[in-house]
């Protein structure tokens, strides 16, 4: 399944999607499947500044052929990006 482009303000507003049809994965999240490099799949989420700006970006690749579990890997990346997004602003 080939993934899908999302521009930095797609994931600040909440409008970037995941995969089409990927159950559980939400807004907020970039995938892509074999794209940058075949047999590979990554997830990436972005963290925001004080400004709601993108700052940064987290992002997991693993083999798409893995016992990986793209949902944890998605809850794992929503979960780092949002204490970093708390942190940067100094929460």
């Amino acid at each position: 399944m080939r993934g899908r482009v999302v521009l930095p303000d797609d994931l600040e507003r909440g409008r970037g999607r995941a995969r089409d049809g990927a159950a559980g994965l939400e807004r907020g999240l970039a995938t892509e499947d074999g794209d940058i490099t075949p047999g590979f799949a990554s997830i990436a989420g972005c963290v925001l500044d004080h400004n709601d700006q993108p700052l940064a970006g987290v992002a997991v690749t693993y083999a798409a052929d893995s016992a990986a579990d793209p949902e944890v890997i998605a809850s794992a990346v929503r979960t780092t990006t949002a204490a970093l997004t708390r942190r940067v602003r100094g929460h």
